[in-house]
């Protein structure tokens, strides 16, 4: 993404969302993922994040849609409907049913089923804490890398979302600024975060 493009979405998104933007890695000349960050029991945030993701679409070139909660290519409303573990199996997506409402957008899950299972159960358990569960930090990489490669197989793609819980993007925002970022595929990758005006003041909650 180049700093003039990067310099627009960012007024745009704040002047017409009043969204927080910025930049995480700019690569001049590199398709670029934005990350949302969702927080899944607020649906006036979700519904504000669909509305930041169709400005994207318009402005920024935005064709692949990654999801948490899914995995797998070309995600379906029947995905959703009649769920499969392997396929859909996470709480919440509104965010996913909106984009797939979007014409031309292919829509994509990033997350790992396994490593969910093993969260799932270990909690059940009560051996971890949902949030402090150490697989999250491998769910996190698994995105971003899923992301990168779902890129590199779409070569007129320009741009994609990537919607997850801002814990998940705390993680990879933190690898695509270390040296484990070419581990991932990003070095010829720039990431941007967008955070709804909605997102809840972590001082709150």
């Amino acid at each position: 993404m180049n700093p003039d493009t990067f310099i627009i979405v960012q007024q745009v998104l704040a002047a017409d969302h009043q969204a927080i933007v910025t930049g995480i890695a700019l690569q001049v000349d590199s398709p670029t993922v934005f990350l949302f960050d969702e927080y899944h029991l607020f649906n006036a945030l979700i519904d504000d994040n669909v509305a930041i993701a169709k400005t994207l679409i318009q402005i920024a070139g935005v064709m692949l849609i990654g999801v948490e909660g899914c995995a797998g290519d070309r995600i379906t409303v029947h995905d959703i409907m009649v769920p499969v573990f392997e396929r859909c199996f996470g709480r919440g997506m509104r965010f996913t049913s909106a984009m797939l409402a979007c014409p031309e957008m292919e829509v994509v899950g990033v997350d790992s089923p396994e490593l969910s299972r093993r969260i799932d159960e270990d909690c059940q358990q009560g051996k971890w804490a949902p949030q402090n569960h150490p697989a999250q930090e491998l769910r996190s990489e698994h995105m971003v890398t899923t992301i990168i490669q779902k890129f590199q197989t779409r070569g007129n793609a320009k741009a994609a979302i990537l919607n997850a819980g801002a814990r998940h993007n705390d993680d990879i925002q933190t690898i695509v600024l270390s040296a484990k970022r070419n581990q991932v595929g990003a070095g010829m990758v720039s990431f941007v975060r967008v955070r709804s005006r909605l997102f809840p003041n972590p001082t709150k909650t």
